[in-house]
């Protein structure tokens, strides 16, 4: 490696581009496809230039998308507002009862100190169903029921572990949070352009073939 030649820094340069631009390009395809129409969208073959419209955008902020087949009501923005909601307070009461928690683990020494932290590690790994049915009682029987406390608690049993920088399985929950983080950040990015391209790709897919369908009537009579 130290004495690597300059057909081996070529080659791996060369290599190193070809994989980005297979992984990127379905994400900027993604991306450009959102500033089509549905004509361009469903043009053969596609083309790269084309004359950009923020069509798209404007219906997911309006909340209504006017198609041929008639207007469609979209709470993209609604779902955003939730998502923004439970997120934020999720992090910040994980925040609130993970930080005390992770000074005393790490301060100080008590007894079962080590199974406490070990269950609180066990929210990460634990099966979903496994709570989902107790949890369901609960809720029902306390009101909480599709309401922002009911998902903001569960929400933060998810993140608390994460907020615990020591005892068992502490060199394991650091990457963690880093891989999560990250992952996160990079499906909300790219749920953020594919969500709306997908849902009008398949509206517009839906009104051609309906019209296809009317003229193939009118034409049958």
């Amino acid at each position: 490696m130290e004495h690597e030649t300059l057909a081996g820094r070529i080659f791996r340069g060369v290599a190193l581009t070809l994989i980005v631009i297979f992984f990127m390009f379905p994400i900027v395809w993604i991306l450009l496809m959102s500033f089509q129409t549905n004509e361009q969208i469903l043009r053969i073959p596609p083309r790269i230039l084309f004359e950009p419209t923020l069509a798209n955008y404007e219906a997911l902020i309006s909340g209504e998308l006017h198609t041929a087949a008639g207007n469609l009501e979209i709470t993209f923005m609604r779902n955003l507002w939730n998502s923004l909601v439970l997120s934020s307070g999720a992090v910040a009461l994980a925040l609130l009862l993970g930080v005390p928690a992770a000074y005393a683990f790490a301060r100080f020494k008590f007894r079962l100190g080590e199974s406490i932290a070990f269950t609180l590690l066990s929210f990460r790994f634990a099966p979903p169903l496994l709570v989902l049915l107790p949890l369901s009682l609960y809720y029902q029987e306390l009101g909480l029921n599709d309401t922002y406390v009911g998902i903001i608690w569960v929400y933060q049993l998810i993140a608390l572990p994460l907020m615990l920088g020591t005892g068992v399985g502490s060199e394991l929950r650091n990457p963690l949070g880093v891989t999560m983080v990250g992952g996160l950040i990079f499906s909300q990015l790219l749920t953020l352009f594919t969500t709306p391209v997908i849902y009008l790709v398949f509206d517009r897919l839906a009104a051609r073939v309906k019209r296809n369908r009317a003229a193939a009537a009118a034409v049958a009579s």
